[in-house]
């Protein structure tokens, strides 16, 4: 019998599987057998050059952030362009540190001070929603929970990729769902929204097109050989079948059903 199933996934492999997909989370979602080899490989950078590097765990301290807020030549630049750096330089307030010469951007407001004025006066200190969401959280909370940002940027159209903190209910999970082709667009907007999705089984009907997700254990030697039928060639069914195919290959099933395939 051959090797196991886990030195299937060789550079080769990987590379071939990663062209399918344009973006490494569409790749990790879709193929996280072979996401996991390229990214234990230090593949990734090959095959994604254009997609920036995700920092490991941990790996902002005060050394690296203060290395990296030295880029920028103020706080509200380093918030804007270096999120996770500015997130824990903020958290260990080491901004002061940073930029002892700035004056601090964020200033706690007395309550209910965010009203339409003081939002739409905020809002129109920053080029975009994600800027306003960086430096103004408080107004941009609140302008989003009024429907006030497409009012203050009525340019902008992009769907912001985090939300302010609510209730992922079945109309909100169902009108972010009218903005993501397909499932994996939708995860990438909102993880919170899929998850509570998938929880309560809105997605086949969100997405009725897709392909559903085989239930656990479902591939068996029974449900192999059915689905192995299909194909006149071991290589159409790998192709087609990866799922199918792997269980049949790690069971040795191949041979018996693809006997005189070469």
């Amino acid at each position: 019998m051959k090797r196991g199933i886990k030195n299937f996934w060789t550079h080769e492999s990987c590379k071939k599987e990663s062209l399918k997909y344009t973006t490494r989370n569409q790749f990790a979602l879709s193929a996280p057998s072979a996401y996991n080899k390229s990214w234990k490989n230090g593949w990734l950078g090959e095959f994604y050059p254009n997609t920036p590097v995700t920092k490991p765990k941990n790996y902002w301290n005060y050394e690296t952030c203060k290395e990296e807020a030295s880029k920028y030549k103020n706080r509200s630049e380093f918030m804007i362009k270096s999120v996770g750096a500015s997130s824990v330089a903020r958290k260990n307030n080491w901004l002061t540190i940073f930029y002892p010469n700035d004056k601090p951007i964020m200033v706690k407001k007395f309550k209910n001070y965010w009203d339409y004025n003081t939002c739409k006066e905020e809002a129109s200190k920053h080029q975009n929603k994600r800027d306003f969401r960086i430096l103004s959280i408080g107004a941009y909370n609140m302008s989003w929970k009024n429907k006030w940002l497409d009012e203050f940027y009525p340019n902008e159209k992009i769907i912001p990729r985090k939300y302010p903190n609510r209730h992922w209910d079945y109309e909100n999970c169902k009108e972010l769902s009218l903005k993501c082709k397909n499932r994996t667009e939708y995860i990438e907007h909102s993880k919170t929204a899929y998850l509570n999705a998938l929880k309560n089984n809105w997605l086949d009907e969100f997405y009725p097109n897709e392909k559903k997700r085989k239930p656990r254990n479902y591939w068996n030697y029974e449900t192999c050989k059915e689905r192995a039928t299909k194909y006149e060639t071991r290589n159409q069914f790998q192709k087609n079948e990866s799922r199918a195919y792997n269980v049949s290959w790690r069971n040795g099933w191949i041979e018996e059903f693809f006997p005189k395939s070469n």
